[in-house]
């Protein structure tokens, strides 16, 4: 497999913050396996662990279902206009982010946002 290009990884998640703008409160880029965080913007290590493990367990547990497995993100709606979204951006890593969507419309963040951080990352961050 290709290796991580920690400058590609640092454009490319620059670039996903810009497109968030007001809206992204809190962001990290982390790994499947280990759920640690490679990079992270008011990064929260524990959400990383947390969230980790609530996206393998809905992995498996749709799997047990007869459910097709997971496609991009799970998303979780909190109170106060907040949002909690896990995108699945790699085989290996995942991004999580906690949203005001009192200040960005959750259809750019799904339509726009996450399809474009998504290709950028696997197209930019391996060489």
């Amino acid at each position: 497999m290709a290796e991580l290009n920690v400058k590609k990884l640092q454009e490319v998640f620059e670039t996903f913050k810009q497109d968030m703008g007001a809206g992204l409160l809190a962001s990290d880029i982390f790994d499947k396996e280990n759920l640690v965080p490679l990079i992270g913007y008011n990064s929260n290590p524990v959400a990383c662990a947390l969230f980790g493990k609530i996206y393998h367990f809905i992995h498996e547990a749709a799997q047990e279902a007869g459910f097709p497995p997971m496609h991009r993100y799970f998303l979780i709606d909190l109170k106060d206009h907040k949002a909690v979204i896990v995108v699945d951006l790699h085989e290996k890593y995942l991004l999580g982010m906690l949203v005001d969507l009192t200040k960005i419309q959750i259809g750019i963040v799904l339509n726009v946002v996450i399809p474009k951080v998504i290709r950028e990352f696997n197209s930019k961050v391996f060489s």
